[in-house]
């Protein structure tokens, strides 16, 4: 259920995705173990359970198609096995060694809840207290934003809009990054009352770092680093906000296989951190000590069992989720293959652009293991953490077998009323999918289902058939729909059986929507239309691997909404219908797929009509200047905006006097890219330039045309 992030976990699930297709070919040249062998003594004490893992850490390599995988399996107070896979160089052929940093991405999130909880220890914050009696610079169009309490917003319940994505992931830390959340959030509204239900927030989290930074009077990094990281003893974690060692963390790598540069994502508390399964695995006993490492006490007794007490109970949850039971800091605190075990787990999982993560802890059984891998889509780990630990159970006799696996196939079909079937029709929602689901002509018992893309229609394979378990499901598969009626609203849920193969659970998946009045002529006249981000930071992943454009479309047979894909992610929906210039989301689906709700605004700019998506600006593609042959003067403006221009045939570009330029094609697929020094790139018909300099800067662009 990974979604955007990796996109942090857009992440989600995506661009990492891309990455592994090409780099499997990778991953069978470098399907070896690290020199780093688990040691003979640690080895007795699990030995199936590690020869299992070995076997499957090597096919997770090899499936996810990443470069390097860094694991440690955790009993009582020993590390029983810790081993690494792959290369973190693949040029240099250097194997990750048990020192080796990796991004991981949203499990950050839990050494952020363990900071805030550690000064409610000291009765430095109060959890239920307003965010705003720390941070009063907070404040948004929706008055109840003052509601807001520090506990929401580690348990993602505080309503609001999701995650600032602007500048979230850079290849040098952006120091700026916290005020522009707090500058985006001034501008929109809540999505939600505070506290009346959860859905994942990664905004929150970095109004938690405000809370911590106000309270203590230290950067986030600094507070984190001297009252968790140093008396855990994690002595490889850290934060990206200065440049890191070469050699001391795992290379990331592009789909045509380039090293790319190190990694820094700016949202510090909910994805920022760099750390080692070692480490984490200290992190790990802690909780599994109840607050306690080597006679060291990080957290008392009860803040460790408040954030491991599921705090979605009493909320808005029509379909409550065994994968997403928030605790604080924790995705689920009734981790949902070891539940049908019959055991108690806490797990968090992280994606970033170039790192995946996960860490499962089992408090009573004092079982726990973290891995890592780059780059690597987050579900390949989570599968790989819960059937070891599933195993290591099974070996220390704690359960004496494993769960049966879960269903592969639907149950058998059955006769669907009119009824049934008339629910399940319409148009749906999510986070960043749009669908319809349509009766089949000539075939009154099965469905179809088309997916939102560029503005049309695209029909999915297989058809939606009704079983005797209530749901319908694709040709006879396991994955099966049902609808569910709640709070005024219709949704969709999703019953699914994870990669690992023993979990099976369900989420809230989409909000069925109704129609709207017809947009009105401003809104129709942008039907189609593209935009290029202008505010991002030269390093950017917006730039570099992602595309900089946004798209808006009208939807096909469903007035008064528009469609938008910032960074050219999925289609995100708004309603359109109350204002001609702004485009409001507005979902209200708790758990995962109602996150990321960032309005649209129409922005009058010099006489073109830009766009801000949350803290995104962007520019009208269809007013791109284009470059004359010969010496052009491209002039940046008193904000320090990136400046675009169109090249309209093949030519070579000489550039000088740019801090950093990219040269696309006429798809905004990257062509090339540099900075500093004079550089030349060659370009196609039809494509486009980005230049980036000093606020009046002026940039030399000399184009030279074939011959």
């Amino acid at each position: 259920y990974q979604t955007r992030a990796a996109r942090l976990e857009r992440v989600t699930h995506g661009r990492a995705l891309a990455a592994h297709t090409a780099l499997a070919l990778l991953a069978l040249a470098v399907f070896l173990l690290a020199a780093f062998a688990p040691a003979s003594r640690a080895a007795s004490r699990y030995p199936d359970t590690i020869r299992y893992g070995q076997r499957a850490a090597l096919a997770t390599l090899k499936d996810s198609g990443a470069s390097s995988i860094s694991l440690a399996l955790v009993a009582g107070d020993r590390i029983v096995w810790r081993q690494t896979y792959g290369y973190a160089d693949v040029a240099a052929r250097r194997a990750p060694g048990p020192d080796t940093m990796y991004g991981i991405g949203s499990v950050s999130k839990v050494i952020a809840a363990t900071a805030v909880m550690r000064l409610a220890d000291e009765g430095k914050v109060d959890l239920d207290a307003p965010v705003v009696r720390y941070v009063p610079a907070f404040h948004m169009l929706s008055p109840g934003y003052a509601d807001i309490t520090v506990r929401m917003l580690l348990d993602h319940s505080s309503g609001l809009p999701g995650t600032t994505w602007a500048n979230w992931s850079t290849a040098e830390y952006f120091t700026g990054y916290q005020q522009q959340v707090l500058d985006s959030l001034a501008g929109q509204w809540l999505k939600a009352t505070p506290g009346a239900y959860s859905v994942y927030c990664n905004d929150g989290l970095t109004l938690a770092e405000l809370v911590v930074q106000s309270v203590t009077g230290q950067s986030y990094p600094e507070y984190v680093e001297s009252a968790v990281f140093a008396p855990l003893g994690m002595r490889h974690s850290t934060f990206p906000t200065q440049p890191f060692a070469d050699g001391t963390y795992a290379c990331s790598y592009s789909t045509d296989g380039e090293v790319r540069p190190r990694e820094a994502v700016n949202l510090l508390a909910s994805g920022g951190v760099y750390s080692t399964p070692s480490d984490m695995a200290r992190l790990a006993r802690m909780f599994m000590n109840r607050g306690e490492l080597n006679g060291v006490r990080v957290l008392s007794r009860r803040a460790v069992a408040e954030m491991g007490r599921d705090q979605t109970v009493g909320t808005f949850n029509p379909s409550p989720s065994s994968m997403l039971r928030f605790g604080l800091g924790w995705d689920t605190v009734t981790e949902p293959a070891l539940g049908r075990a019959g055991v108690t787990a806490w797990a968090k999982n992280g994606g970033s652009d170039q790192y995946g993560a996960s860490l499962l802890v089992a408090p009573r059984a004092r079982l726990a293991i973290m891995v890592s891998g780059s780059p690597v889509v987050t579900g390949y780990l989570d599968a790989l953490s819960r059937k070891v630990l599933l195993r290591a159970l099974k070996e220390q006799k704690t359960i004496s077998r494993l769960p049966r696996k879960a269903p592969t196939a639907a149950p058998a079909p059955m006769r669907a009323t009119a009824a049934r079937l008339e629910a399940m029709t319409g148009y749906w929602a999510s986070m960043s999918t749009v669908t319809r689901i349509a009766r089949t002509p000539g075939h009154p018992q099965l469905l179809t289902r088309a997916t939102l893309t560029d503005g049309r229609w695209v029909e999915e394979d297989g058809y939606l058939r009704l079983h005797i378990d209530g749901r319908f499901h694709s040709d006879g598969q396991a994955p099966g729909y049902k609808v569910v009626r709640a709070g005024n609203r219709t949704y969709l849920d999703f019953a699914f059986a994870g990669l690992d193969g023993y979990s099976a659970t369900k989420l809230l998946f989409h909000q069925k929507l109704a129609a709207r009045p017809p947009l009105s002529a401003a809104w129709q006249s942008r039907d189609g239309k593209a935009w290029l981000v202008v505010n991002e930071q030269p390093d950017s992943v917006g730039y570099d691997s992602w595309s900089p454009t946004l798209r808006m479309t009208s939807i096909p047979g469903l007035p008064g909404y528009v469609a938008t894909s910032p960074y050219g992610g999925g289609w995100y929906i708004g309603d359109a219908s109350r204002s001609d210039d702004v485009a409001q989301l507005f979902l209200q689906i708790p758990g995962n797929f109602g996150r990321d709700q960032e309005d649209l605004f129409v922005v009058p700019r010099d006489g073109e009509e830009w766009v801000r998506s949350g803290a995104g600006l962007f520019r009208p593609l269809e007013t791109v200047a284009a470059l004359a042959d010969g010496v052009n003067a491209v002039s940046i403006g008193p904000e320090g905006y990136a400046e675009w221009r169109a090249v309209e045939d093949a030519a070579t570009l000489h550039i000088g006097g740019a801090t950093a330029w990219y040269l696309y094609d006429a798809g905004f697929k990257k062509l090339a890219k540099g900075g500093g020094a004079a550089a030349d790139g060659a370009a196609a018909d039809g494509a486009y330039l980005v230049v980036f300099g000093a606020a009046s800067a002026s940039v030399s662009v000399d184009v030279m045309p074939p011959g």
